[in-house]
């Protein structure tokens, strides 16, 4: 507040006046009281405004280029403009209009458009990329498959199935090893359980177990292979009088063949 006095119109019967420029930004009110030596007095206000700058548009940059679960302005609509005149703004979800209240969840990537203009037609835009994304992450295992029986000894290797998402937890037979690891190693006979927790940009929280078995070759019985042994000892003589009989057979038909030519050219 500025209180201004008019020295020159004491006692004095004669028009004065006063000039005063204002350039800030802002909403002015002047207030001009005048009292004559009868007493009389007047007041007079006015007020005005004086606006230079584009409307600020806020709380976008928070949202800007992140992955969330669902996507709403509800909250914040009402304190995303600040100016000192009446605007009007306009926005749009991928090319279609949105009126900032309506809850997003479909999965998907967008672009809000926001276009805001003020009175004397001062206009700001601003532009925000977001994905929404409420799908848990996947964890791929390789090395093994889930209920496997091994017999030799190896190593997992283990992935999340898109870079971005980050491993939380990882835990074998219910003992906890590190997050970072990404090669886990067996070479003790035995079952293996192994439980990964993992999460994604957006907050979405997933789990994943692999099961297997890594055990010993089993050898063959000695026993067994002294009854494949006989077999082929009881096997291979009934083999040999099946091809004897098969060449004699072959033997005979040829001699009565020979015996039939002979008699025909006779």
């Amino acid at each position: 507040k500025h209180e201004i006095v008019f020295d020159g119109m004491k006692k004095r019967a004669r028009v004065t006046r006063w000039t005063e420029s204002f350039k800030e930004d802002g909403i002015y009110s002047i207030s001009v009281s005048a009292v004559d030596e009868a007493g009389n007095s007047v007041r007079k206000r006015i007020s005005f405004a004086i606006d230079k700058t584009a409307p600020e548009i806020r709380n976008l940059s928070e949202y800007n280029g992140k992955y969330l679960k669902g996507f709403c302005l509800k909250e914040v609509v009402n304190n995303m403009f600040t100016d000192l005149t009446m605007l009007s703004c306009k926005m749009l979800l991928n090319g279609i209009e949105y009126d900032g209240m309506s809850e997003i969840t479909e999965e998907g990537k967008y672009t809000l458009y926001v276009d805001a203009v003020d009175e004397l037609g001062h206009r700001s835009t601003q532009i925000c990329d977001f994905i929404i994304d409420h799908t848990p992450p996947v964890i791929i295992f390789d090395g093994v498959k889930n209920g496997e029986i091994v017999y030799q000894k190896g190593q997992i290797s283990i992935r999340t199935d898109d870079p971005d998402d980050f491993i939380t937890r990882i835990t074998v037979n219910g003992k906890e090893v590190s997050e970072k690891l990404r090669k886990l190693s067996y070479n003790e006979y035995g079952d293996y359980n192994i439980e990964i927790e993992s999460e994604d940009l957006a907050g979405n929280v997933g789990h994943q177990e692999l099961t297997f078995t890594y055990e010993a070759q089993k050898k063959k019985n000695p026993e067994s292979r002294r009854l494949s042994a006989q077999q082929m000892e009881n096997t291979e003589p009934t083999q040999i009088v099946v091809v004897v009989v098969f060449v004699l057979i072959c033997i005979v038909i040829c001699a009565v063949l020979r015996i039939r030519i002979s008699n025909r050219r006779q």
